[in-house]
């Protein structure tokens, strides 16, 4: 039996037909989706900006990110809000699922060559494949690139 120390938390959610998770520890909350305002000139990854309690965030389409798909917003969407050194990032989701706890010899990590900008391994759970993702590295890669869109 493995000790509930080695275990990592993981918030899972859907883009497409995919289920991802992201570590646990760089969320700072789940909010519903809330249409975003465009940002002329913006990579295509970027949903908008969006205000947030005060707070003006830079939300990235996760459906740009991980699917092909192209789609508009659905009543279960939901924004996952990261905390990056160069603010707060929201990324747009499909549903959030669950709060996974993986242990670190479930995780198998992406072979070279793949897309380990944003994907870092899979792992089993259940009867599904689980997609890991390092979105907050993701975005502190991209606020160090500063693409020129707000992060707040």
């Amino acid at each position: 039996m493995h000790s509930a120390a080695a275990a990592e938390r993981w918030i899972s959610f859907n883009v497409g037909r995919e289920t991802y998770a992201q570590p646990i520890s760089a969320v700072k909350e789940v909010i519903p989706y809330t249409e975003t305002v465009p940002v002329p000139g913006a990579p295509s990854c970027v949903d908008g900006i969006l205000n947030v309690r005060g707070e003006v965030i830079t939300v990235l389409c996760g459906a740009a990110l991980f699917s092909p798909e192209d789609r508009g917003p659905e009543a279960n969407w939901r924004i996952v809000i990261l905390d990056t050194a160069h603010g707060h990032v929201g990324v747009s989701v499909d549903a959030v699922s669950e709060i996974v706890n993986l242990e670190r010899e479930q995780i198998q990590p992406v072979e070279h060559g793949q897309n380990q900008e944003l994907v870092v391994g899979t792992a089993p759970h259940g009867d599904q494949l689980l997609v890991l993702v390092d979105l907050h590295g993701y975005c502190e890669r991209a606020g160090a690139e500063k693409s020129g869109v707000a992060a707040g």
